[in-house]
């Protein structure tokens, strides 16, 4: 974020006045006139849609509540046609060789009573299905065949189910005509009084899809809403209209508490948006459904926001208008004057503008006085620190091709040679290869900590060979450093000076050096430590004070890497020294976090 900020900083520095003016009634006008319009908008939208979602609500809950009570009603009606006392009649006749004038007195009883529930409102046709064997089964009208019936596909439905009462859509009664229309039903079966497993018939109630329907109209007054009956099949049962399929809402999210409470829930598919709200009906498997596709409630907002969106066009023009106007007569002095600055870019420092005028671009031309003069200064310095860096380098680079170093690397190849040992100087000559390569880089003055620490392992690779094996390199450092960068050749004399100031100074000449490392507040810490004979308290207080003078000039200086590393991070960087002697010495190489 802090980069962004300096970038977005550094752009709006390098504009010309006008610009800046123009930015700022930009900021000053434009965003909030567009933050105030945006808001504004979605205010408008945010309360349209608690008006569309209350008065849904409200029509859904009406509607639910009359079709739940249109249910129960003929659900009621069921209940007592299946209690009445008749129907165990038509069993003891069914049992039993009764007469024929029996069974047409029952046969007119019951005509009678089933055609009292069809009041053509709720109820179109209350049938009854009942064993072949009684003479009045053919009745067609409001009697019919039992073993005829379990041949429908209504019937195999309700078989399959394995429940006693079934709610059917008008799809399962497709080979039969009704005068009055598409009709829904609800089928019971009649279980034998003397055992309940078995069916002795059923009872069927036909009431009007179109009052069905008529009743979830009223549920959805959002042009492009729908309200529909579905049930646990995921078969549509009716709806008020047709625009959505039975698959444009799952099931699964149609049976869900989301769905199934007190508020509308939203539910996204195909980059379409809907609300929608579904609830049971009692002693049913029925769910009622609402849909409303949010673009729908946007529309009514939609004209203000257009009215609203040229309004605020017009003032952004005008207001733009305005600024451009303002900003040139306060930015043509300032063009003035920065046309006769422009030799600058020519390297003309000595150039300095005289003016009398105590305003704010007099001030400025005395700023520009200043600046000039310590930019000068600041060259000078840059110069100086300049060559005091590539001194550095350059001293950095000897170290690296230090003929001792490479005339015992090559006896050591020599010595390797002679013995047969073949493959140690195929791995001496690769790290030796490995380690120039490593130490030119491409010219780069920075590399990863992952390239330093491989380059300290091919030196160290022939360190090791050189001294017998008594040498041990152990590498601790986490992953997440091995992107950050790193002077280039900053452990390597760190890692020589530990093996031949420190290891072999002990009498055993064996040793091992660790490297370690991690990020503290920003700080990069790498340490190399070994376990060597130490440094004296003396010597030691003169390396952290940058005033120790080695005896022998073999070797990269510590001074040098220290001195190295400040002129190029800054002096609060470089390097701690901490030592206790017998014991060992560990070095704390300190820059800042660049990845």
């Amino acid at each position: 974020m802090s980069k962004i900020l300096s970038h977005a900083a550094h752009i709006f520095g390098n504009m010309k006045l006008r610009s800046k003016l123009l930015l700022s009634y930009l900021f000053l006008i434009i965003i909030p006139l567009d933050i105030y319009y945006f808001t504004s908008s979605r205010n408008v939208y945010r309360y349209n849609n608690d008006r569309v979602v209350f008065i849904s609500s409200q029509n859904f809950e009406q509607a639910f509540s009359a079709l739940a009570y249109r249910l129960y009603k003929i659900n009621s009606m069921l209940t007592i046609i299946e209690t009445d006392p008749m129907i165990y009649n038509i069993y003891k006749q069914e049992k039993s060789d009764s007469s024929l004038p029996d069974q047409l007195d029952l046969m007119h009883k019951l005509l009678i009573f089933l055609q009292s529930f069809e009041d053509r409102v709720d109820v179109a046709n209350a049938r009854l299905y009942v064993d072949q064997k009684l003479i009045y089964s053919e009745e067609q009208n409001n009697i019919f065949n039992y073993q005829t019936a379990m041949k429908t596909t209504w019937y195999q439905h309700l078989a399959s189910s394995g429940v006693n009462r079934l709610w059917c859509p008008s799809s399962y009664f497709e080979s039969e005509h009704n005068l009055y229309g598409p009709c829904l039903s609800v089928i019971k079966s009649i279980k034998n009084p003397d055992n309940y497993r078995e069916s002795i018939g059923l009872v069927r109630i036909d009431f009007y899809k179109a009052d069905i329907e008529a009743i979830l109209n009223n549920a959805v007054s959002v042009p492009g809403g729908v309200s529909y009956l579905i049930n646990m099949n995921n078969e549509i049962i009716a709806s008020s209209d047709y625009i959505l399929s039975n698959n444009d809402i799952p099931l699964v999210f149609l049976l869900s508490s989301e769905a199934n409470g007190n508020d509308y829930a939203t539910f996204t598919s195909e980059h379409k948006s809907f609300m929608v709200r579904s609830r049971l009906i009692n002693n049913t498997d029925w769910y009622m459904v609402a849909v409303i596709p949010k673009s729908e409630i946007a529309i009514e907002s939609n004209v203000l926001q257009k009215d609203s969106f040229i309004l605020l066009v017009a003032i952004l023009a005008a207001a733009n208008a305005l600024a451009y106007i303002i900003s040139k007569s306060m930015t043509k002095r300032i063009s003035n004057l920065n046309d006769k600055m422009r030799n600058i870019q020519n390297g003309e420092l000595s150039v300095i503008l005289n003016d009398n005028s105590s305003d704010e671009i007099g001030e400025l031309t005395n700023n520009y006085n200043y600046m000039v003069n310590k930019v000068d200064q600041l060259l000078k310095e840059q110069y100086i620190s300049g060559q005091n860096l590539k001194s550095a380098e350059i001293k950095m680079l000897q170290s690296q091709i230090n003929p001792h170093f490479l005339y015992n690397t090559l006896d050591l190849i020599k010595w390797i040679a002679k013995k047969g040992l073949y493959s140690d100087v195929e791995i001496i000559v690769s790290s030796l290869a490995n380690f120039y390569k490593l130490s030119l880089h491409r010219g780069d003055e920075v590399v990863t900590i992952e390239d330093e620490l491989k380059h300290i392992s091919f030196y160290f690779k022939i360190q090791e060979t050189r001294y017998l094996n008594k040498l041990r390199l152990n590498i601790d450092v986490d992953e997440t450093l091995y992107k950050m960068k790193i002077l280039k050749i900053t452990l390597q004399p760190l890692v020589e000076n530990s093996i031949i100031h420190g290891i072999l100074c002990k009498d055993n000449d064996s040793g091992i050096i660790t490297i370690s490392g991690n990020i503290t507040e920003g700080v990069v810490h790498l340490y190399v430590h070994d376990d060597g004979v130490g440094i004296p308290p003396e010597v030691l207080s003169e390396i952290n004070g940058n005033i120790y003078k080695p005896k022998s000039d073999g070797g990269f200086g510590i001074n040098n890497i220290n001195e190295r590393l400040k002129l190029y991070y800054g002096n609060q960087y470089g390097l701690i020294y901490r030592s206790e002697c017998e014991k060992g010495t560990t070095v704390d190489i300190q820059f800042p976090v660049k990845s």
